[in-house]
This record gives structure tokens, sequence and C-alpha cells, in this order.
């Protein structure tokens, strides 16, 4: 995996890979660097996170829509995008009730 994937993953943008970190953690409930501890080792992990500080991004960043305002936005662009079928329906390994969502948002993003 790592050959196929790891010229495009150096291409992406900071914002871009805060975003990829977030995902990761929203399909797989675990952080990145969780799973990459587990599939390589600690001090592995331990470097890529460093590694990765260097850009801004923390591997250890969980997405949580209900009290991280860009993860509601992220979750928001996901489902119209499943629901205008751009991407094939992913759904999260941690349900997500989108009503309770909206309405804890709806306040914060009302013009």
């Amino acid at each position: 995996m790592e050959t196929q994937f790891e010229a495009r993953l150096k291409n992406l943008s900071r914002k871009e890979g805060q975003i990829l970190v977030k995902l990761i953690n929203r399909q797989t409930g675990q952080t990145t660097y969780d799973l990459v501890k587990d599939l390589k080792s600690g001090w592995n992990a331990y470097w890529m996170n460093k590694t990765a500080s260097l850009f801004n991004i923390s591997l250890k960043v969980e997405y949580n829509p209900y009290k991280v305002q860009e993860d509601f936005l992220i979750e928001n662009i996901l489902l119209e995008a499943f629901e205008r079928r751009f991407l094939p329906e992913q759904p999260p390994k941690n349900k997500i009730d989108y009503v309770k969502l909206k309405n804890i948002w709806k306040d914060t993003l009302t013009p």
C-alpha cells in the first residue's frame, strides 16, 4: 500500500492532510497514530507524528463533529456527496446522529 499511495500523499496540502487524518478516524474509529503504532511500531508512529507536526498535522486527532465545527462541516460535505452519488456511501465506524448534530450547530451557522 505504501508504494501505491506514497506519491499522492506527499502531494497533499496541509489542510488536505489534516482532513485525511480526521477521515481515517471517522472510518476506522482509531486515530492514524494508533493505526501506525499497531501496523508498524510505536517508534514509527512517534516519528511519523513528529514529521506530520512540522506541517501542523497531528496523527492523534479525532473526528468529532459534535464538538468541532470543522468536523461538522466535513460531515455535511460527505453527506451531500453521498446523497448526490459523487462518492459511494461510507458509514462512519461510530454512528452519527445527523439530526442531533444539526441542532447542536444550528445557532452557530445561521447568518
